[in-house]
């Protein structure tokens, strides 16, 4: 990450996790299905420790052109943010499956597998897409910042 920076390692982890991802939207098959998810798990890893250098990176921004530490604020906002991420998981889930047709305990028809496939790939793939645009769009001012000491 030291070579890349943060932005451009979290931009490389999207590129690492898609093709899994694509590959688990698209599996034929249980062993199809096993390969996207092995292929995918080295970009998750990356976007997770990735973020955090990011967000890290984003408040020494802020303290270089404002003069303030808020990075409590910035990592408070992050935490609310995936609280909020894991609401809206329960509610796509709730919502999806049964307008696919699943039934609890039963063999599941096309629609409701295909629900399923939707949330487990579709919708990690449209939220990578829209992470990999947004991120693209952020003017990010990577400063060579003086030690944090010397800043406060």
């Amino acid at each position: 990450m030291r070579t890349l920076g943060a932005a451009k390692s979290y931009r490389l982890a999207f590129a690492v996790f898609v093709p899994g991802v694509v590959l688990l939207l698209l599996a034929p098959g249980f062993e199809a299905a096993f390969a996207g998810t092995t292929l995918l798990a080295p970009g998750l890893a990356g976007m997770q420790v990735a973020r955090l250098c990011l967000l890290a990176e984003i408040a020494d921004d802020d303290a270089a052109r404002t003069g303030l530490r808020r990075t409590g604020a910035y990592f408070g906002l992050n935490g609310m943010l995936s609280k909020a991420a894991f609401a809206v998981q329960g509610l796509l889930v709730a919502t999806v499956l049964p307008l696919t047709g699943y039934v609890p305990g039963a063999g599941q028809p096309a629609g409701a597998l295909a629900g399923i496939r939707f949330l487990f790939a579709g919708v990690p793939l449209l939220c990578c897409v829209l992470g990999f645009v947004v991120l693209g769009f952020a003017a990010l001012r990577v400063h060579r910042l003086r030690p944090a000491e010397e800043v406060v």
